[in-house]
């Protein structure tokens, strides 16, 4: 699972995006979806064949610690494909579990966090294994080092159809930005994450369903929220192409989707309730842009508005509107210079509140930039 050609720095250098960053290698994750469906798959694999491949009778699946822990035996797979997704809130395994062993047999002890048709219950617990199960799939990922923002890049496979091999390229238009709760990365040293890994997290997870998250002044909501964002920020197979512990306070992190661009507004400008609700944002034409970009946005009430563009690393590159607005109802169009921005990736953020109301409305939207 290692490594890019010159392919990948190529389009790297097309999206702005740093060869330095474009040589490092993709992680490859499933999310707890995945792994609870036997009729999934990765490179062709159907995921109980997976399992079995990585769950063996010298290394069994231990999730939590010895004496409040689940060790899961080779023939216990389809437990797991059973179990998953986990449902219900982020909490400690049973005090009274003790230390479960599910064998091939797969029946279940009294104390075990299931349902009663085997659907496990906890997040924590569901996203641990998930994050125990992905480490497998791809050492690598286990000393990772990570930091308080991430950002990944989808891989797209080579002529040899596989992810997470030498020849994956990147797609730049497919980009995610994940964010570790600082809580986490201060329990593990330093809240810039300096040295921290991604077996550290691994390894706070399972304490924390131990139920020694208190040694640690974090929550299990925390490290769920950790847990789950590794799981998902490498889904399929990602490479890291940014990792910064600074970000304006004003930006708000999401996982980028395809960008949507509406319609034309309806003739008199009216738009649903629902809509002036949220207020909305959106790009013209749609992305990507090379020289000018003209963004369109309806705010529901006369609002104070703050219009600004980041860059992929959540760094402000342009304000574009910052003041009253007393427009509403329809759409304000503004035009950006997008022709002094490299190529890349960037984010729109606009932010308002109700100069009556204060009511607080936001909405992101992506836009990338080619020469």
């Amino acid at each position: 699972m290692r490594g890019l050609v010159v392919l990948s720095m190529v389009v790297a250098a097309m999206f702005g995006l740093s060869v330095a960053a474009a040589a490092q290698e993709a992680y490859c994750t499933l999310g707890q979806y995945v792994w609870g469906h036997e009729t999934r798959e990765f490179n062709d694999i159907p995921i109980p064949a997976l399992l079995d491949s990585l769950i063996t009778g010298a290394d069994p699946l231990v999730i939590g610690m010895p004496g409040r822990g689940v060790t899961f035996l080779d023939g216990s797979e389809s437990t797991i494909t059973d179990g998953l997704t986990a449902s219900w809130k982020a909490a400690p395994l049973p005090e009274d579990l003790g230390d479960a062993v599910i064998d091939s047999t797969c029946v279940l002890p009294p104390e075990f966090p299931a349902n009663r048709k085997g659907k496990f219950r906890g997040s924590l617990f569901g996203e641990t294994i998930a994050l125990s199960l992905n480490t497998r799939l791809d050492p690598d990922l286990f000393n990772l080092e990570v930091c308080p923002i991430m950002t990944t890049v989808g891989a797209l496979p080579g002529e040899d159809g596989l992810y997470g091999t030498a020849d994956d390229s990147l797609c730049a238009s497919d980009t995610m930005t994940i964010r570790i709760p600082e809580e986490v990365l201060a329990a593990l040293g330093d809240t810039s994450g300096a040295g921290t890994t991604v077996g550290d997290i691994l390894g706070l997870a399972n304490l924390t369903l131990a139920g020694q998250d208190a040694l640690f002044d974090v929550t299990a909501k925390q490290v769920n929220e950790a847990v789950k964002v590794l799981n998902r920020g490498f889904k399929r197979c990602r490479f890291l192409v940014d990792c910064t512990d600074a970000l304006p306070d004003s930006f708000e992190i999401i996982d980028t989707k395809p960008a949507v661009y509406p319609d034309d507004p309806p003739e008199g400008g009216d738009r649903s309730a629902a809509a002036f609700e949220r207020g909305e944002l959106s790009l013209r034409p749609a992305s990507p842009v090379s020289d000018l970009a003209v963004i369109s946005y309806s705010i529901p009430e006369p609002c104070r508005v703050r219009l600004s563009v980041y860059s992929i690393a959540g760094r402000e590159v342009d304000v574009i509107v910052d003041g009253e607005i007393n427009q509403r109802d329809n759409f304000i169009q503004v035009a950006i210079d997008s022709g002094r921005m490299p190529s890349g990736v960037y984010f729109v953020r606009m932010t308002a509140t109700g100069t009556a109301s204060r009511r607080a409305y936001s909405q992101t939207s992506k836009m990338l930039v080619v020469r």
